[in-house]
């Protein structure tokens, strides 16, 4: 505890020593918050609006010029940044605004995407494009672009010299379309697909909050009297900033480890394959892991080894034993005959928990 103390009077001493001019605070407040402010608060809601329209017909499009054109135009950063200015000043009044803002933005753009996909029936019948799937399967990577982006953005909000960076942050950390695409795995009733994107988002938002605080006080935005005066409180806006980084980093180191396990399986399930193949004339045209089964698709003139032979060289591999059904095709045009065998090493321990 005291060690604690002792690093928050040290980084909250230094950061006395940074002071912005009073004329640049009063840009930043009238840059980051709109009360008062009618037709700002219209023109969010209409830049709010056109580009959810327009993440969401990218997504659906699976074309990346046009969910970048959304991230362009996407007025959401300005009420994340607003609230990071609002923890590190204390202002809880603004801290409540800009948090109302953030959650009805969310909302409105989760039900525009939400009703633009129910109204194109095309989208219920076909595959999620990979523009949308892409965005359903966060990891630790994710969380990193948000700090660093969030770090950015703040330190060109605070310095006009390069704010025209700001476009480039936008589309870094890419706050529309994962909102967007909440809404549209959740018209098409996917809602473990809606959980992954939603949790992109919340990463997005966690991670800018935190770095945006960071920078904020470090470039002297919080007047120095103000840290003296209100020094634990905004530790403590700080701790809850951490805290909210670190939720959202469990169930994305959680899935980077999976993804990294499952790729290693695949890798050893490839060699075992290839070992089994030896040199005959046989090309893997796919193959599918399952929790507890491997299926490979081959196509080639000669005839395939033993299928039981090949699951012993899995068993062996891989320290456990798996169902094993080889599909095999002759001919490169896959039209001439089918054969198919299926081989087992007897017990019921799966092999690849989790995938």
């Amino acid at each position: 505890m005291k060690a604690i103390k002792k690093v928050q009077k040290t980084l909250l001493g230094r950061l006395a020593h940074a002071d912005l001019s009073p004329e640049d605070r009063r840009r930043l407040m009238g840059t980051l918050f709109y009360s008062g402010k009618q037709d700002r608060m219209a023109r969010f809601w209409i830049l709010m609006f056109f580009s959810v329209v327009i993440a969401t017909y990218g997504l659906l499009a699976d074309s990346t010029a046009v969910v970048i054109g959304a991230m362009l135009l996407a007025p959401l950063m300005t009420p994340i940044m607003g609230f990071a200015a609002a923890l590190v000043m204390v202002w809880s009044r603004r801290m409540r605004q800009t948090f109302s803002l953030i959650i009805l933005a969310s909302l409105f753009a989760v039900g525009v995407a939400w009703i633009i996909t129910r109204v194109s029936p095309d989208v219920l019948l076909q595959p999620l494009p990979d523009e949308v799937l892409g965005r359903t399967a966060p990891n630790l990577n994710d969380l990193f672009i948000a700090l660093a982006a969030g770090a950015a953005g703040a330190f060109a909000t605070v310095r006009e010299d390069v704010s025209a960076s700001l476009p480039g942050v936008a589309i870094a950390v890419a706050l529309v379309p994962p909102i967007s695409t909440v809404g549209i795995v959740l018209g098409t009733s996917q809602y473990d697909l809606a959980a992954g994107a939603l949790l992109l988002f919340l990463t997005n938002i966690a991670g800018i909050i935190l770095s945006a605080s960071l920078v904020l006080l470090v470039a002297g935005f919080v007047p120095r009297g103000r840290i003296v005066q209100l020094g634990r409180r905004v530790w403590t806006g700080l701790i809850i900033a951490v805290i909210a980084v670190l939720l959202v980093s469990m169930p994305l180191y959680k899935a980077m480890a999976s993804a990294v396990r499952k790729a290693q399986i695949t890798a050893a399930v490839d060699t075992s394959i290839k070992k089994w193949v030896d040199d005959k004339d046989l090309v893997i045209r796919d193959l599918q892991i399952g929790s507890d089964s491997v299926q490979v698709v081959m196509v080639g003139l000669e005839d395939p080894p033993k299928v039981g032979d090949l699951a012993q060289i899995l068993e062996q591999d891989l320290g456990r034993p798996v169902d094993v059904q080889v599909v095999w095709f002759t001919g490169e045009e896959e039209s001439a005959m089918r054969h198919q065998e299926s081989g087992r090493v007897e017990d019921d321990i799966p092999f690849i928990p989790g995938i």
